[in-house]
């Protein structure tokens, strides 16, 4: 895909994401380069996050820990607490 900043491409200048409520202390990149996966210093909680902007979504429910996204980008592996 046509990712702004991947290898070969033009770089991009590093902008602030919005925490929402709490801040993050982990963040795996989807395949497609366009959201991360968050883990919450609050967590285990876990959000999604779009690079495009916006506040970053719950992932599941308080007390899962997801931590992993899969080579294609349609699964995660979590944790429960």
């Amino acid at each position: 895909p046509d990712i702004p900043g991947a290898p070969g491409r033009a770089p991009v200048a590093p902008r602030p994401l919005p925490a929402g409520d709490s801040f993050p202390v982990r963040a795996t990149f989807f395949p497609d380069g366009r959201r991360i996966l968050v883990e919450s210093k609050d967590g285990p909680r876990s959000f999604l996050q779009d690079l495009e902007g916006g506040l970053p979504k719950p992932f599941g429910d308080a007390g899962l820990d997801a931590r992993l996204v899969s080579p294609d980008g349609r699964e995660i592996a979590a944790v429960t607490a």
